[in-house]
């Protein structure tokens, strides 16, 4: 039996003692964290930590993201996306190379729609119902608030995966005999939308 006081912290605690020790460590540059990301064998809580520090790093300031790119933060993210299994890895490196990303934007509040309308579209095909319902509702008050996220969905080629997810669903579900269509929920919430 285990003192309280002595217990270990869980990785499902609040407080990561990792995540901690690593962020009071002061003074590291972006081109110091993208050298610790390289190391070989790194733990995957560290890479956590690494790229946490990261994109809190590049998201200071536009001169702290051009330091970013300068020091190879989208080689390295992308990089290690295709190595890892890890899905809050690869979660971190998109959200890193999507900050970078921005730099380069001539219409940024129009490039900010678009990276909003993206992960609340693929809430749409997910298997999960509230996650499908939830993405809807945004969706659609979106679309009251802003008329140019229309234009957004469009630009991400909503109606193309839409139109996907309706044509794979099986031909016997639309001629059957029986009062109700069995249709996959998925599709259900694309045709709300559409």
């Amino acid at each position: 039996m285990t003192d309280e006081g002595t217990r270990r912290p869980l990785h499902s605690d609040p407080i990561d003692v990792l995540n901690i020790s690593f962020s009071m460590s002061s003074g590291l540059s972006f081109a110091q964290l993208v050298l610790r990301l390289k190391t070989d064998g790194l733990p995957e809580d560290e890479q956590i930590a690494v790229l946490q520090q990261m994109i809190f790093f590049a998201s200071r300031s536009d001169q702290d993201l051009r330091i970013a790119v300068e020091s190879e933060g989208i080689e390295i993210s992308s990089s290690l996306f295709t190595k890892t299994p890890n899905k809050r890895i690869k979660q971190l490196c998109i959200g890193l190379i999507g900050m970078i990303g921005q730099l380069g934007v001539e219409d940024e509040q129009k490039e900010e729609w678009i990276d909003l309308c993206i992960p609340l579209s693929k809430l749409l095909f997910s298997s999960d119902n509230e996650l499908q319902r939830r993405g809807k509702n945004s969706l659609m008050n979106l679309i009251e608030l802003n008329e140019n996220v229309v234009s957004c969905l469009l630009q991400i080629g909503f109606l193309d995966r839409s139109s996907d997810a309706l044509n794979s669903i099986p031909s016997q579900s639309f001629s059957s005999s029986s009062p109700q269509t069995t249709i996959t929920s998925s599709s259900s919430f694309v045709m709300n939308i559409l």
